[in-house]
């Protein structure tokens, strides 16, 4: 994508943001796009030096909390290898990782990257009577975690994980040996405008449904255009090299019969994050958990600002900046995965004197 097709993509504060007017962009460019994406590839996989070839990142399923947890994981078998979990934002899943994974696992970390409820391939039955909120997400979670047996592991944190990751620190103080936050936000000063607007209206109901007009202000986010931006947006670099695929996985995951309706229950509980930050930075501050926070510089969602607040509450803190939009990982992972092998070396995160 050149200069001139990325100046067609969404911007926050496009009018035209909230009423899901980009098919026709959309459709112009893609054409083209597959075809750049074909080449980059090529070129990439010839790129790799054969004594470098990546370890192999494996796909399975547990039962945690009676959901059918779908994860990726790599990395040493052994329960006492340095170990890193990894938690998806929306509309993503374990897939924005697939190629974090895998450095990682070559620097000798023990990964893991579930799918949380209602995101990816993780199956929840009808029959489990299942309500999605962020409480039960991080009970989730937490099943996913004892299911495992992981006592203690760095926890890696993007957009809606980051409340899901820091209510499931609340409950296991002592289980967190760092945080990595990538545009995961914490504080109220990281939420931009005019993004969270709408949010805030819808939030003023007191159900989901109390309010139709409030929750179809926030449709256009669950069609593809605004997930397609997210990846977009950011920067005209960025714009020419994202690939195609994690926006197309991520719409057709969201376009299964009932999963929109499962993520605008979400943007209204969201809210429930928002009153706890309070509780998430009195964590931070007496927990002392290093942070490092690798932060793409022109979100829209999350602003800089998001990142700089944690420097109020933790003793131990980085950040790392991207020139990216939100989804900053995408084609930074060997950029990302080195910041974070540094970061632990730094703090001795898991030395047994950290233990």
């Amino acid at each position: 994508m050149n200069t001139e097709q990325a100046a067609k993509l969404p911007t926050p504060d496009d009018p035209r943001w909230f009423t899901g007017a980009y098919n026709s962009t959309i459709e112009e460019l893609g054409a083209q796009l597959i075809q750049e994406e074909l080449g980059r590839k090529s070129s990439n996989m010839e790129s790799i030096p054969e004594s470098r070839q990546l370890p192999a990142v494996h796909q399975s399923t547990m039962t945690a909390d009676g959901v059918t947890v779908f994860f990726r994981h790599a990395g040493p078998e052994s329960p006492t290898a340095p170990t890193i979990v990894l938690l998806h934002g929306f509309p993503s899943s374990s897939f924005m990782f697939r190629n974090l994974i895998p450095h990682l696992a070559l620097a000798g970390y023990r990964v893991f990257a579930p799918d949380l409820p209602g995101f990816g391939f993780t199956d929840v039955d009808p029959a489990r009577g299942y309500h999605y909120t962020f409480q039960n997400l991080a009970a989730t979670f937490e099943a996913f975690v004892d299911a495992l047996h992981l006592r203690r592991f760095a926890l890696y944190v993007c957009d809606l994980g980051a409340p899901v990751g820091l209510r499931f620190a609340l409950r296991r103080p002592d289980a967190l040996a760092a945080l990595v936050t990538q545009n995961g936000n914490l504080y109220r000063e990281g939420l931009a405008r005019p993004f969270w607007a709408p949010f805030e209206a819808y939030w003023a109901q007191p159900t989901p449904s109390h309010c139709p007009p409030a929750r179809d202000a926030l449709r256009c986010l669950v069609e593809y255009p605004a997930t397609r931006w997210r990846y977009t947006q950011g920067s005209p670099s960025l714009a020419r090299r994202v690939s195609l695929e994690p926006c197309d996985l991520d719409q057709t995951l969201l376009d299964r019969p009932g999963i929109k309706e499962v993520q605008l229950d979400l943007f209204h509980d969201y809210r429930s994050n928002v009153e706890l930050y309070p509780a998430f930075q009195r964590y931070l501050a007496q927990s002392v958990v290093p942070v490092l926070a690798v932060w793409g510089r022109h979100d829209p969602i999350y602003t800089p600002d998001g990142a700089v607040a944690f420097r109020r509450d933790v003793r131990d803190m980085e950040i790392r900046w991207i020139d990216a939009g939100h989804f900053a990982l995408e084609g930074n992972e060997v950029d990302v995965a080195g910041a974070m092998c540094e970061f632990f070396d730094t703090y001795y995160i898991f030395s047994p004197l950290a233990a």
